[in-house]
């Protein structure tokens, strides 16, 4: 499909943090290979202009595969697997087109995703765990409309990472005014991360016919 436009990269490159920035991660039967836990503790120590980076890789007993959890900025995701998350998520399903629309006249999109390595290095798997995405003038301001985590997945830290790290690319671009949309049960995770409601006096406005 068509790109959309591309997010200014100041700094292309990928760190790994290990076990500092995931705790007991891929906690992982050798046979069954299930049961992962995220937690995502140190964002300060992800305070980075990186486009991508490795919160944690882990080696698996006796094959020499590799497990990664993988935060990319500036990410390519096709509306397909935007679908399928949303499906897990439990969002109204939304029309191919008109995502791939939206996807594609997105400022900014950032992901999480679960790959599997083989051996070589090859990846064998990869498993979209989150996304974030937003709209912007390119000036002044920008708007936050997607942010999703698998329900596997939540509680974990993965969408206040996804947050943070989309405010500082927003600011690092010099824009100064971030708004976003939240459902009244996620305010208070919005708050945590510096938002407000209806700061001095301005309220949002919707047209309904």
């Amino acid at each position: 499909m068509p790109s959309r436009r591309p997010f200014t990269r100041i700094d292309v490159g990928v760190q790994c943090f290990g076990g500092k920035i995931l705790s007991t991660l891929f906690q992982r039967d050798v046979e069954e290979r299930s049961n992962e836990e995220i937690v995502i503790e140190d964002l300060e120590a992800t305070s980075n202009d990186l486009e991508n980076i490795v919160l944690q890789e882990i080696s698996l007993p006796g094959d020499g595969c590799k497990v990664q959890i993988l935060y990319t900025r500036n990410a390519e995701v096709s509306a397909p697997v935007l679908s399928q998350l949303i499906e897990k998520v439990g969002w109204p399903k939304r029309p191919a087109k008109k995502l791939e629309t939206a996807l594609l006249g997105s400022y900014l999109v950032s992901s999480v995703v679960r790959r599997e390595l083989d051996p070589s290095g090859a990846t064998t798997n990869e498993q979209l765990i989150g996304l974030i995405r937003c709209t912007s003038d390119q000036v002044f301001n920008a708007t936050i409309w997607d942010v999703l985590v698998d329900p596997e997945y939540q509680g974990k830290g993965i969408g206040r990472f996804l947050v943070i790290k989309t405010v500082e690319a927003l600011k690092r671009e010099q824009i100064g005014n971030i708004c976003l949309f939240a459902d009244a049960e996620a305010v208070g995770f919005y708050e945590q991360l510096g938002f407000k409601c209806d700061p001095d006096g301005v309220r949002g406005m919707f047209w309904s016919q």
